[in-house]
């Protein structure tokens, strides 16, 4: 019977999460001057249509709510053993959840739910933050618990 090891990494504010709200924001605003390039306005504020300016208005917004967001991102310590997970803040502690939600082999994506209630939150975890751990972080993370022994008489399969 295999067991995940246990894991203990930093979590902070990444760079990989900045990079990607940073592109979709771009992306975001580069749909907008597509769209007024190929749609001729009447000339209302700043020469958008009212579609077009109620656009740009939310995508200053989001902008700022991301940004914000993201110098608020808590940094911590990820403890983990396959079974349970601890989140440990300047805040204090607590078991929480943690699954993956995306995985590109040197920055993984979870989603980490407290058992306090406190609220979801995404954490970025990278390669570099702990490299001499990071394959037993990826084992631990997709560890899914023991299999139950096969009843009496029957081979246990692979």
């Amino acid at each position: 019977m295999r067991n995940a090891p246990s894991v203990l990494i930093p979590v902070g504010r990444s760079r990989w999460g900045a990079a990607v709200l940073a592109a979709a924001w771009l992306a975001g605003w580069g749909v907008l001057l597509a769209w007024r390039w190929q749609v001729p306005t009447s000339g209302d504020w700043a020469g958008l249509s009212g579609a077009q300016a109620t656009m740009a208005l939310m995508l200053g917004v989001t902008g700022v709510f991301a940004f914000v967001s993201h110098r608020r991102t808590r940094t911590g310590w990820l403890d983990g053993d396959g079974r349970s997970w601890c989140w440990t803040t300047a805040q204090g502690d607590c078991e929480a959840q943690v699954n993956v939600m995306g995985d590109w082999q040197r920055v993984i994506l979870v989603r980490l739910i407290p058992a306090d209630g406190s609220g979801a939150q995404w954490l970025w975890l990278v390669s570099h933050s702990g490299p001499e751990h990071w394959r037993a972080v990826r084992r631990a993370l997709y560890f899914r618990g023991a299999r139950e022994a096969p009843p009496d008489g029957m081979a246990a399969t692979p």
